[in-house]
């Protein structure tokens, strides 16, 4: 059986979503993330982020215990702003001494 119309059209719109994606390189993305967030502005909007998304807690203890639900929303919303502190990372550069070279 065929698919809708309306089906095919998002089929072709994630394809060439996956392929714009695939041609930035993932140095390319962070550098991006960097340039975006290093600035007064990026400071201003992480600090907002940091402080709406419950980084500090999981979910608030009430007197029926802890709503799931809630703590769910709350961890993905901690994971949305971790994700946006690793992008930002510096590349690591390992090094290698004369010394592990002969180990």
């Amino acid at each position: 059986m065929a698919k809708p119309l309306k089906d095919m059209k998002q089929v072709i719109f994630e394809e060439q979503q996956k392929t714009v994606v695939e041609e930035v390189t993932f140095e390319r993305i962070k550098l991006a993330y960097r340039r975006l967030f290093d600035g007064e502005d990026g400071s201003i909007v992480l600090a907002d982020l940091k402080a709406r998304f419950h980084l500090a807690t999981t979910a608030k203890r009430r007197a029926h215990g802890i709503d799931p639900i809630e703590m769910a929303v709350n961890e993905g919303q901690r994971m949305f702003y971790v994700g946006i502190c690793e992008q930002m990372e510096p590349p690591v550069t390992i090094v290698q001494t004369h010394e592990e070279e002969t180990l």
